[in-house]
């Protein structure tokens, strides 16, 4: 099971907090104020990433008109949530061992942010509306404060 810490706690520890796009999505739909906006607001801007695989969903080219992408663009620079840069060596082994874990839950941005959490030795926690997609490794860290009750606990 995954490691729930607490927002104050991994904004203590200097996490780098990876959204999922499914806060990202909420929090942008909570401009004006929210509850998933207000947690978002709460961890340090030099803590806040999104992965380019989270932006995708987030900015569904496609799907999305333009003009919307460009707001939730504009509104992710405004939040001060920048694009992870600082990819562990470990990742890619880390995210094919996942690939063959029977357990193993979620698609494939999970799993990449699953990969992330694990190969960078516990300095990332990610932060998401979807516990069971992440709860289910005892490697990766959580931040409780966007989980739905009972998730990961």
């Amino acid at each position: 099971m995954a490691t729930a810490l607490s927002i104050q706690d991994a904004i203590e520890s200097n996490f780098r907090v990876l959204f999922d796009a499914n806060v990202l999505i909420d929090g942008y739909s909570q401009r004006s104020g929210g509850p998933v906006r207000d947690l978002i607001v709460r961890i340090n801007p030099g803590q806040r990433f999104l992965t380019e695989l989270v932006a995708c969903e987030f900015l569904a080219p496609g799907v999305v008109p333009m003009q919307e992408r460009k707001a939730r663009e504009d509104w992710r620079k405004e939040m001060g949530i920048k694009y992870f840069e600082a990819i562990s060596p470990h990742y890619i082994g880390s995210y094919v061992s996942l690939l063959s874990i029977s357990r193993a839950r979620g698609g494939p941005v999970d799993l990449s942010l699953t990969a992330h959490s694990i190969a960078s030795g516990h300095k990332v926690v990610i932060a998401t509306r979807d516990g069971d997609d992440f709860c289910w490794h005892g490697g990766v860290f959580v931040i409780r404060e966007f989980l739905p009750d009972a998730a990961c606990r």
